[in-house]
């Protein structure tokens, strides 16, 4: 004997199945679908292409931390390679001979002395900044001048 159709099963199947074709009614067409691919397409090649943008940039700030750091570097090594000579300046009395780096060509004459360096004309003050490698300001007074090559001596005095 066969079995007996379930007609609340049946009923069942055909109710969820008319939920789902009424789904179907609503999905986009092939070309709205395209339209939709399309656009995220789009905005992951935008997206792509602006991580490619900062991904550049963080490298030219790399490259430039690197540079800072490199002229940072060069800068503290020139001045330690000073300090030893600055510390025999500080302490030298006003009369006594200065020292000078070893590796500068220095004008003839030049200042032999603290007292030397607070009488520095113009002149004077460009020759041995220039061959200190030493910026002066072309605005700044003499007197700034003479305190800026004696600052850089380690003469530990003020030019007045």
């Amino acid at each position: 004997m066969a079995a007996a159709p379930n007609y609340d099963i049946m009923s069942q199947a055909l109710e969820d199945l008319a939920n789902e074709l009424s789904l179907v009614a609503q999905a986009p067409a092939p070309q709205q679908l395209l339209g939709i691919l399309q656009q995220l397409l789009q905005g992951q090649q935008q997206q792509i292409q602006g991580q490619h943008e900062l991904q550049q940039q963080l490298v030219q700030v790399q490259q430039q931390l690197q540079q800072d750091i490199q002229q940072l570097r060069d800068e503290f090594h020139a001045e330690s390679r000073l300090l030893p000579l600055r510390l025999l300046n500080l302490n030298a009395p006003r009369d006594a001979p200065l020292s000078f780096p070893t590796n500068v060509v220095l004008p003839q004459p030049h200042a032999q002395t603290k007292a030397d360096l607070l009488r520095l004309t113009d002149a004077e003050c460009q020759s041995l900044a220039t061959a200190l490698g030493i910026d002066l300001s072309a605005d700044d007074l003499i007197l700034m001048w003479r305190q800026q090559i004696m600052d850089y001596l380690g003469c530990g005095e003020t030019a007045t």
